[in-house]
């Protein structure tokens, strides 16, 4: 019997990318707030960490929604929010796209109406 649970958790991860030990996630904080850019359709790069020198394995177009998700002791911390600034002063926001899942950081001036 353990080894056919085994075999099957195996499976379902190779199958369908399940973790059976998911990582300790972010919340979110209910907060939604759209991609803005100076044109429509604009491309808006999703960094791996809070500044221009992390790497975008994502993208966003403006007028995509995002939720704002909150804080941790790794990431920066405003008002319960991610939110980190880089060394040109920059402030960026973690967010997570909700049709894909995925996370990740925007500049804060890229958040339309960023009033959560």
């Amino acid at each position: 019997m353990k080894i056919q649970s085994v075999f099957a958790m195996t499976a379902a991860i190779a199958i369908f990318g399940i973790n059976p030990m998911p990582a300790m996630s972010q919340s979110q904080t209910g907060c939604d707030v759209k991609l803005r850019a100076s044109s429509s359709g604009a491309r808006i790069n999703v960094r791996s960490g809070p500044g221009t020198q992390y790497s975008s394995p994502h993208y966003g177009v403006a007028g995509d929604r995002v939720v704002v998700l909150r804080g941790n002791s790794v990431d920066g911390n405003v008002d319960g929010f991610a939110i980190a600034s880089d060394r040109n002063g920059y402030e960026w926001v973690k967010v997570k796209f909700p049709k894909s899942g995925a996370q990740g950081w925007i500049r804060r001036d890229l958040l339309g109406n960023f009033r959560c």
